[in-house]
Formats: structure tokens, C-alpha cells, sequence
């Protein structure tokens, strides 16, 4: 059958086994960022996957995280990958052998702000909104993170100015579209 397509954003790496460890692009990493809001398409093709299915896990060769993942085919045949969409505010995941302990690397996640909005500029309680590009308007969706002084005001709490009709929901310092 054929591979299902990839979205739009869908950023491909092409992995290989040498040594034991999993290669990146022909490259033996410590570490990977993936930008959160990306698609990333771990192609394992080549015939050097065979009986080392790519996972993820939120610890190095710990349980399986399995949200917003895809996989296709068996390692090391043709169209095989692992797919993963990195949501906003995800945590920070490692790449893991289902069948080895040891092959994997961390992956860290970096968040692409499209801008700052600055509130009180240069005032000591200066609050920053760093926003994300939201594509649709989707309820519950991620749009940004309150920066300010947290040695100063480290008990800080942040509830929307006009009460219920708000269009925001605040949690800690991210800052949702309201669900519902």
C-alpha cells in the first residue's frame, strides 16, 4: 500500500543504524530540536533499520509516547518511517529502539514565537506576551507565554481582565484560546 501523505510542514530525516545507534542524516547526535508546531518524518527505509522500529519515549528507553504519532511499513523496507507532530508546549522527548535499550537520542523542543507584545514597558512590572502563529482558530489552542520578573513577583497570577466572556484562558504563564 501507499505511504499516507505527509502535512504540509512535515520535516524528513532519514534514519540508518550503524554501531548500535540510530544516525540522523548520516550523523551519530547527542541531541535534536524539533520546532513545536512541525510534522518531523523519520524515514527508516533503509535496510540497516531491520528489527529496530523507531520510538519516542519521555525518558531515555522509557514507556512508549504515542500522542500524535504515525508509523508505516517495517524498518528497514521501503516507504518505513515514524511520524511525529509536535504540539506546543510539549515536553521534551527521546527517540528509543523498541527491541534495543541504548540506540536513541534526545529530542528538545524549541517553541517559534512570531512576535512580543510588551506591557508596562520599563516599569519593574513590565509583562512581555511572547505569541505564536495560530493557523485556525481552534479552541484550547496554544497562543503564547507571559514573560516578567519572577524574582520580583515570583507568586504572580494572571486572570483575564474582562472575566467570563474572554476569548483567553490563562494557565500559569501560557495562554489558551478558550475552550467552548
Amino acid at each position: 500500500s501507499l505511504p499516507p501523505l505527509a502535512p504540509f510542514n512535515t520535516v524528513v530525516h532519514d534514519v540508518t543504524v550503524e554501531n548500535g545507534k540510530y544516525l540522523i542524516d548520516g550523523v551519530l547526535l547527542e541531541t535534536l530540536d524539533l520546532e513545536e508546531g512541525k510534522t518531523y518524518r523519520f524515514d527508516q527505509s533503509d535496510s540497516s533499520n531491520a528489527t529496530h522500529s523507531l520510538k519516542f519515549s519521555e525518558a531515555v528507553d522509557g514507556a512508549e509516547y504515542t500522542d500524535e504519532v504515525l508509523t508505516f511499513g517495517t524498518p528497514g523496507s521501503a516507504n518505513a518511517f515514524t511520524q511525529i507532530t509536535i504540539p506546543y508546549k510539549s515536553p521534551d522527548l527521546h527517540i528509543i529502539c523498541e527491541n534495543h535499550a541504548g540506540m536513541g537520542l534526545a529530542l528538545t523542543t524549541s517553541t517559534p514565537f512570531a512576535g512580543k507584545l510588551i506591557s508596562n514597558e520599563g516599569d519593574d512590572w513590565q509583562v512581555e506576551l511572547e505569541y505564536v502563529k495560530l493557523f485556525e482558530d481552534d479552541k484550547g489552542s496554544y497562543f503564547g507565554e507571559l514573560i516578567y520578573d519572577t524574582t520580583a513577583y515570583p507568586n504572580a497570577v494572571f486572570t483575564p481582565y474582562y472575566g467570563d466572556d474572554d476569548q483567553w484562558r490563562v494557565d500559569g504563564t501560557s495562554i489558551y484560546l478558550k475552550d467552548g
